[in-house]
């Protein structure tokens, strides 16, 4: 019981350091930690050292930004979403014919999704019907910080069955 309200105080600390731009790791070693007058030698796996690292925010937001080639992003659980309609989306025998979906997806100035339209010239109606509700159902794009114009785009959406 001991071991693990010391795992729930580490982890408690790691949140209230990373919450203030510093990231802590554990590392075990075998050296010895002073604690006051005492030093405690550090032999047992359960015990071990915080070492902080010290994170500027900004200035990894600032390299993600340049890294980056859009000024919008969309969530990480996006595809996810998306590839949990597949069957949905391809569930006649004429849309499943299709092995490959291309949909233009517009995002407004503000990263909401404005419009769409299906790319393939052999897509039918209830195809394009139930792409526009697979499209609905996806999350709003966040902007991506460093940039400089958040103007409205087209992203491609490429959906292989």
């Amino acid at each position: 019981m001991k071991i693990i309200f010391k795992h729930i105080n580490v982890l408690i600390l790691t949140g209230m350091l990373i919450s203030s731009n510093v990231m802590a790791f554990v590392v075990n070693t075998e050296e010895e930690i002073n604690s006051g007058n005492k030093p405690i030698a550090v032999n047992n796996p359960y015990k071990a050292a915080l070492r902080p690292v010290i994170l500027n925010l900004d200035e990894l937001i600032a390299e993600a930004s340049i890294n980056a080639i859009s000024p919008w992003v969309f969530p990480v659980h996006t595809l996810d979403m998306v590839d949990s309609y597949t069957p949905f989306i391809f569930r006649t025998k004429k849309s499943a014919e299709i092995e490959e979906l291309k949909v233009i997806i517009n995002i407004n100035a503000k990263g909401k999704i404005s419009g769409y339209e299906v790319v393939n010239e052999d897509a039918d109606k209830g195809l394009i019907e139930r792409v526009g509700h697979v499209v609905r159902k996806l999350p709003q794009a966040t902007p991506v910080p460093g940039f400089n114009d958040y103007s409205p785009m087209e992203f491609e959406l490429v959906i292989r069955k």
